[in-house]
């Protein structure tokens, strides 16, 4: 019969060592993309030259897309695009608004008349809202004339006198904005904010969101675009 030896028992006081257990191992979070350049709010290139809405990287044109496939049910495009953001949704329609649904050739900014350009201070979301109120619209940012993204050769020392000249010459009826500067402007003979319609929105304490202050007084702002050059206060 064999004899088995069995195992010598610990010294006093010393307990056996225990190898820790091991987690099984998850596979790693992809990295976020390095490179991307903005376009316009949330939608960014990337370094393979595709459009992407920045939080996740979801692609605009899968997007777009299914924004098409159900222009009244966001919850479908949550569903279809897991980690999608409400703020990304808006981005999209926001950019569609202003450069169409092609993006291998966007939109340029149409001749004639336009309603209202949008200023930096103004969310670009706000973008659909205001085309949809008002007629054809766009935002600063999507002209190059943003303190974040302005194109090539655009100074930002002197934006806002830029922004007015912009809004002339391309037959925009008027300016929306909450930067205060405009109303100094507007007294300064010369100045081409004297030459354009000024909607400025005067934010106090109890001021409503910026979206329920322009639908609850879009017949003022309409009535004023037909009327001569002014500041009016909202």
């Amino acid at each position: 019969m064999e004899r088995v030896e069995s195992q010598p028992a610990p010294p006093s006081g010393r307990r056996l060592e225990t190898r820790p257990e091991t987690k099984p191992r998850t596979k790693p979070r992809p990295k976020p993309e390095t490179g991307l350049r903005r376009v316009f709010g949330l939608v960014s290139r990337t370094g393979g030259n595709n459009l992407v809405l920045s939080r996740n990287l979801t692609p605009l044109d899968a997007v777009l897309q299914s924004l098409s496939l159900h222009p009244d049910d966001e919850d479908a495009v949550f569903r279809t695009h897991k980690g999608i953001r409400p703020e990304e949704i808006k981005a999209a329609r926001a950019y569609a608004d202003r450069f169409g649904p092609d993006l291998r050739h966007p939109a340029p900014l149409p001749a004639g008349r336009k309603s209202l350009l949008l200023d930096e201070n103004i969310s670009y979301t706000l973008l659909p809202l205001a085309s949809r109120l008002f007629g054809r619209s766009s935002h600063v940012e999507a002209e190059g004339l943003s303190r974040q993204n302005p194109r090539a050769g655009i100074s930002t020392r002197d934006l806002d006198l830029q922004i007015c000249r912009f809004a002339i010459d391309h037959e925009f009826a008027g300016i929306l904005t909450c930067d205060s500067d405009f109303a100094h402007m507007v007294r300064h003979a010369g100045h081409p904010a004297r030459q354009t319609r000024i909607f400025l929105i005067e934010r106090g304490k109890d001021c409503p969101p910026v979206e329920k202050l322009v639908q609850d007084n879009a017949g003022l702002i309409r009535a004023a675009m037909q009327g001569p050059p002014k500041l009016t206060r909202l």
